[in-house]
């Protein structure tokens, strides 16, 4: 009996070893960029999976999985291994950097400020105990109204940079960046696109199928409201910056379950435009969703379409709430077909559309496209407003190609233009300076 009960403990003592991150950057050292993505799965079994259709990203989410993993004994929400694409089986290609969130806002709620400072106090303990480096480099930065601080510990074979955002008991966000040695900048500098319209000349990607894209860095969102924030972060860092979604989500205001607001977030980005060197700017705004006329006019053509098909109107009597206008019941309820085609008439055309997408596209910029989503377009399969990325086109056969923030069912897809169209809300295009 005490053998078994001695077995069993050894095998829970190994598979909790097996859950700590830092015991694994501990045991890699000065080998960790040679580590391949079986050796990660085999350290780790059972709490990663793919997250990028190209097999660049690996993803441990703390609600998908039931094992956890840790970093100097704090539970981590999210963790993300990047790898290479030089090695044509994607298992043996190598890691080259290691992005940890220990806390976030979206995934963890709100931490006091104890509960914030004890977290960082216990990473920082830990890094200079994997590192040995007693004098890390810090920085700090603004962006927008948001205070950004950042430690960067050298180690033998790797950077580990510790940044945080938090004032009190508004605490955004603690996230750990792992790259090779002396590649981590200053604050400002990591911030800042780095490309310029010169370098962009090449991006673009011709199909078999006459499709013009280009290819952009993945990014998952997860189970939170942060489409905006994670749609966002792909095009800068496209553009070479390392904004991510939670910096995103604090300047906006962002809410996990609610979502974001567009005007709070895209004013917050114009804000904050010069730090981060690019030009933001709407191409199109559609206000039929921002006003009581503007709803009624759209339940308005909807209805009449509807009688032709004899299919049933919805009610357009719309009331303000608490001096709030919320159409979701009625737009729910709609035909997609019928919406679609009542929709094409509008101020601008499906022509126009095409048009300003090709434009961007051929100067390797691709637009944050928001708009209307039936339930059978989501995983969750809800109406709602959503923000995708449009990052191609065809006009062979008049789609458009987009693609999405929810992990590796995110490949390029297409759509035909008159639905885009029809569906979209909001055209944003974020360009250098």
């Amino acid at each position: 009996m005490h053998k078994v009960t001695m077995a069993l403990l050894l095998v829970v003592m190994a598979v909790l070893r097996g859950q700590s991150l830092d015991s694994f950057l501990e045991e890699r050292g000065r080998r960790l960029w040679d580590t391949t993505g079986r050796m990660v799965l085999e350290s780790f079994p059972g709490t990663l999976g793919w997250s990028a259709a190209d097999f660049t990203q690996m993803r441990y989410s703390a609600d998908s999985v039931g094992r956890k993993l840790t970093f100097a004994g704090i539970p981590l929400p999210e963790v993300i291994f990047y790898y290479d694409d030089k090695a044509v089986d994607k298992l043996s290609r190598k890691l080259v950097s290691l992005q940890v969130s220990v806390f976030n806002r979206g995934d963890c709620g709100a931490w006091d400020k104890k509960r914030f400072q004890a977290a960082q106090t216990a990473v920082e303990k830990r890094l200079w105990e994997l590192t040995r480096d007693r004098n890390p480099s810090r920085s700090r930065r603004f962006l927008d109204q948001a205070r950004i601080e950042q430690a960067t510990w050298r180690a033998p074979g790797y950077d580990a940079s510790l940044r945080w955002s938090g004032r009190g008991d508004e605490n955004e966000y603690i996230t750990l960046l792992f790259a090779e040695r002396g590649s981590t900048g200053k604050l400002g500098e990591e911030i800042r696109a780095s490309l310029n319209r010169g370098e962009l000349r090449d991006r673009k990607i011709k199909d078999r199928d006459g499709a013009i894209r280009l290819e952009i860095p993945p990014v998952t969102q997860g189970g939170k409201g942060y489409c905006v924030g994670a749609t966002l972060e792909r095009v800068l860092k496209y553009f070479g910056s390392e904004v991510d979604q939670h910096m995103i989500a604090q300047i906006a205001e962002s809410d996990a379950k609610a979502g974001t607001s567009m005007d709070v977030a895209l004013q917050a980005l114009k804000n904050a435009d010069r730090k981060l060197y690019v030009r933001i700017q709407d191409v199109y705004v559609d206000d039929s969703f921002a006003t009581l006329a503007g709803l009624n006019n759209l339940f308005e053509k909807y209805n009449r379409l509807a009688r032709q098909k004899r299919l049933p109107e919805v009610d357009g009597s719309l009331r303000p709430r608490g001096g709030v206008v919320d159409p979701s019941d009625q737009l729910a309820r709609m035909d997609p077909s019928v919406f679609i085609a009542s929709r094409q008439k509008r101020d601008r055309g499906a022509k126009w559309f095409m048009q300003e997408i090709r434009n961007n596209i051929d100067r390797s910029y691709p637009l944050c496209w928001s708009l209307i989503v039936f339930p059978q377009d989501t995983q969750q399969g809800q109406f709602g407003f959503h923000m995708r990325l449009i990052n191609g086109y065809n006009v062979k056969n008049n789609t458009i190609v987009y693609t999405d923030t929810w992990g590796p069912e995110s490949a390029a897809k297409t759509m035909p233009l008159d639905e885009a169209w029809a569906k979209t809300t909001h055209l944003i295009l974020v360009s250098p300076r």
